[in-house]
């Protein structure tokens, strides 16, 4: 065994990358993740080493990050820092090189957000607004689609529901200048806020925001469907658990 990764290590050299990170990628496009994800560190550590700050070093942390958040390896990424280097990395970029790279570091925080680690999640979020600020871009539906994951975030966190409340406010606040986007999303950011006013204890503004729920699921499915009663049920539970009935 000894033998085996000292061979393994030797092999590291700046010539293997392109054939290690090639292997990861193909590997991880085909689900196939846990063979995806010692190429992707391999071509990591060879990028890391030779090719600091070059562009092999920002796909390979890519990559990896997002091999290592899907197999939950969150040890490897908290011991070797993947989150304030994908950080660092962005701020090293500039014009649409940056913009581009933002794209997949939005994508490395939904993965976050969706399995409950918030505080990457959020700073990987905020990183994402903060380009697109300054392009320019607070009114459309990719910077909406940031603001709800940063409300969504915050809201996990269970500390920061006046964070979470102003971005998910901000967010409707866009939606109404889309009405392509659909009803679905807007149901979703709005139950997200019923919850929060709740937990404030504004409860004519969640009365409202409830029922303006109800309205669009009633327009998309009709009152009679399961999902309609189902998200009935679940409303009438949550006034229970506050005795709000």
């Amino acid at each position: 065994m000894c033998s085996f990764f000292i061979s393994i290590a030797q092999e590291l050299k700046p010539k293997f990358w392109k054939e290690y990170y090639t292997a990861g990628v193909d590997f991880l496009d085909q689900d196939s993740f846990e063979k995806a994800w010692p190429y992707l560190r391999d071509a990591y550590t060879i990028s890391n080493e030779y090719f600091n700050g070059k562009s092999k070093y920002g796909k390979s942390l890519y990559q990896f990050y997002k091999a290592s958040i899907i197999q939950n390896k969150f040890n490897y990424i908290d011991s070797l820092h993947l989150n304030e280097k994908c950080l660092s990395y962005s701020k090293t970029l500039r014009g649409k090189k940056r913009i581009s790279y933002s794209k997949q570091i939005e994508e490395l925080a939904d993965s976050l957000l969706n399995r409950g680690k918030y505080k990457y999640s959020i700073s990987l979020f905020e990183e994402r607004k903060s380009i697109l600020e300054i392009t320019g871009n607070t009114k459309d539906s990719s910077y909406a689609k940031v603001l709800y994951g940063l409300g969504r975030s915050y809201k996990g966190t269970r500390k920061n529901n006046s964070e979470a409340r102003e971005h998910l406010e901000n967010v409707l606040s866009i939606l109404s200048y889309l009405p392509e986007i659909s009803s679905v999303y807007k149901e979703s950011v709005l139950s997200e806020l019923f919850s929060i006013y709740l937990d404030f204890e504004q409860y004519l503004k969640a009365q409202n925001t409830i029922n303006e729920v109800f309205e669009l699921l009633e327009q998309r499915i009709g009152a009679n469907d399961t999902a309609f009663t189902d998200k009935l049920n679940q409303v009438a539970i949550i006034y229970w658990s506050k005795n709000l009935v």
